[in-house]
């Protein structure tokens, strides 16, 4: 009788470790991954509250933002810098890294728009209410990305082209360019500037600026930002979860809180 109650006993011992064993490979097997995820620095806000929210529901996954100018993150990809997705401010920089087959083109798309428009500072009492403003004397510094890097100089001095002026700012000096839509943000936060142009996105987001006027979306290509899957990144399946999560009903809902808009509407 002593012996069965001590075989018992062993066996009962027995099954508890198995279990506990079981229990702790499951939670082993959910291995933590990294993923880096390149975005456009007007994506700024939102991208915080985004992956706050993805990461709450994949307690596996942890994202590393690099927040940039569109240009400068393209080059990064091609050179080889590691990058899981990238999200742009400007299709031509995202359709370049695709024709190079940096991108997968099963996990491509664009997913919301913005609009443009020129800021002043609130304290500064300033007297523009429209582009043509800007040529008056009493302008004398007007902050814009750069064009060649930043989809928003780009979107500013195509804007101002076609309404005739930029020939005549950049020839009397007034045009300072920024490293990314964010310096030009913050010129205008810091009264560096009389001006700045920057995506609505931005501009609502500070309470420091307000918005003098909004450029018409004829006169600049569509401000679209897509998102692609970086085509070697080690970390295929989180990297799908997170791009999936990104056109998701939640995620449209998010980016419209932060002043974005729909793909295709006109003002969502």
């Amino acid at each position: 009788m002593q012996k069965k109650q001590i075989l018992c006993l062993l066996i009962g011992s027995l099954l508890i470790l198995t279990t506990a064993c079981v229990q702790n490979s499951k939670g082993s097997n959910e291995e933590k991954v990294e993923l880096t995820i390149s975005a456009a620095a007007s994506l700024t806000d939102v991208m915080d509250e985004l992956v706050t929210v993805f990461e709450e529901d994949h307690t596996n996954i942890q994202i590393q933002l690099n927040l940039g100018s569109s240009g400068a993150l393209q080059q990064q990809i091609e050179q080889g810098a590691p990058t899981d997705l990238f999200i742009s401010a400007a299709e031509d920089k995202l359709i370049y890294l695709l024709e190079k087959n940096l991108i997968d083109d099963r996990y491509y798309q664009t997913i919301v728009e913005n609009s443009l428009v020129l800021i002043a500072n609130k304290e500064a009492n300033s007297t523009i209410t429209s582009f043509e403003d800007l040529l008056e004397t009493d302008v004398k510094k007007i902050a814009i990305g750069t064009p060649e890097s930043v989809p928003a100089g780009a979107y500013a001095k195509q804007t101002l082209e076609q309404l005739g002026l930029y020939q005549t700012l950049s020839e009397k000096d007034k045009l300072i360019p920024a490293k990314d839509v964010r310096q030009v943000l913050q010129y205008v936060e810091t009264n560096n500037v009389d001006a700045g142009i920057v995506y609505q996105t931005d501009a609502i987001q500070s309470d420091l600026v307000e918005i003098v006027a909004v450029a018409d979306q004829a006169d600049h290509d569509r401000i679209a930002y897509p998102a692609g899957v970086v085509k070697d990144t080690a970390h295929g399946p989180e990297a799908i979860l997170f791009y999936d999560f990104l056109t998701s009903e939640q995620a449209t809902t998010i980016f419209k809180e932060y002043g974005f808009r729909s793909v295709g509407s006109e003002n969502d």
